[in-house]
């Protein structure tokens, strides 16, 4: 899921722009994006974070989880289950909420 959400360069510039915690994240990105040769960015662990604060954002399905003695984890979907699998998302919503939740956080931050 994480994969189809993606920043472009206008997202990273906005960013860049965003302090000098927006700077130091940006470089952060363009090392990756340096070394990967992709002009996006996917920011994994934001989209799970966002997930959580704006649900309304995400589509989920209920189920199980079991876990084999190997290791693999497996999610059954069922109606009563209590893990929520996200299965779609509002893709440039996501991007966007994001970009904008680091834009307030880096003019509003005070380094120390």
């Amino acid at each position: 899921m994480t994969r189809r959400v993606r920043i472009g360069r206008d997202g990273i510039e906005r960013i860049r722009a965003a302090g000098p915690y927006g700077v130091a994240l940006a470089r952060e990105i363009d090392a990756w994006t340096g070394f990967t040769g992709e002009g996006w960015s996917v920011p994994h662990d934001p989209i799970t974070a966002l997930s959580m604060l704006r649900p309304d954002l995400y589509r989920t399905e209920p189920g199980t989880v079991t876990v084999d003695d190997e290791g693999v984890t497996t999610f059954h979907r069922d109606p009563s289950g209590h893990v929520r699998l996200v299965v779609d998302a509002d893709l440039d919503q996501v991007a966007e909420e994001i970009v904008a939740r680091i834009e307030r956080a880096g003019t509003t931050a005070t380094p120390s």
